[in-house]
């Protein structure tokens, strides 16, 4: 029989769901589509394609590709980082 739980969902928009909140909020911290780390998730210079997967149009560079001794080159900090919704702006913009 199934036991009913309650769990706390990042409000980051990873999927990531943890059973305490002091969990969650941790892992909301270090979560790569938290727009405050600066990570490629969160940012408006990656693109996704259906044929290649991620690809950061700043770096030129494929995220998915799994550098020697690295999971992927994802990134956080990055210097190129901008926010998706200032990437918009700037599209309509140059229309």
């Amino acid at each position: 029989m199934p036991v009913k739980i309650t769990a706390y969902e990042c409000v980051h928009g990873c999927g990531k769901y943890l059973k305490t909140k002091k969990s969650i909020v941790n892992h909301e911290l270090y979560c790569f589509w938290n727009p405050a780390r600066k990570a490629c998730m969160s940012c408006g210079n990656r693109i996704m394609d259906d044929e290649y997967g991620s690809w950061c149009d700043a770096l030129e560079l494929d995220l998915n590709a799994q550098p020697p001794g690295r999971k992927s080159n994802l990134k956080n900090g990055c210097s190129q980082w901008i926010s998706k919704h200032n990437k918009s702006l700037k599209q309509a913009d140059a229309v």
